[in-house]
């Protein structure tokens, strides 16, 4: 389970962006929640495997305002699969998305982003290249 900071505002045609990986016999569920502080609203739910392929997620936004994305991924029947996320970003919001607390390539850290390790089943990884075990993970 992790979140970005708050987002204090955005624009009408705003979008929220990203890439995952999905794959293995034993994936459970990804969700994706735009928390209010004492509700949360579920903009994407995610089960099963979705292939050994990377996969882009485009979820509309639109106008909102004070929120954060909470991102819970969640175990299934085995350990044989992994969920990965990369690329995160808000498209056509304001604030401009060169001051926006709400992107993230994780190429240089973790953006903000906290792992609840007391909350969910597996704790999230920051790492280039594929999984150590086979059947996995992301290769």
């Amino acid at each position: 389970h992790d979140h970005l900071p708050t987002i204090p505002i955005t624009g009408s045609r705003c979008e929220l962006e990203f890439w995952y990986h999905m794959g293995g016999s034993g994936i459970g569920m990804m969700l994706v929640n735009m928390d209010f502080g004492y509700y949360s609203e579920n903009l994407l739910t995610l089960t099963g495997d979705q292939g050994d392929v990377w996969k882009q997620a485009k979820i509309p936004l639109g106008y909102r305002e004070n929120f954060h994305f909470s991102i819970i991924g969640t175990i299934g029947s085995s350990y044989q699969g992994d969920i990965a996320i990369d690329d995160i970003k808000m498209i056509n919001c304001k604030p401009s998305e060169s001051n926006n607390p709400g992107e993230c390539t994780f190429d240089n850290g973790m953006c903000g982003f906290q792992d609840d390790r007391n909350f969910d089943d597996f704790d999230w990884i920051r790492k280039n290249q594929g999984t150590p075990s086979v059947y996995t993970g992301p290769k």
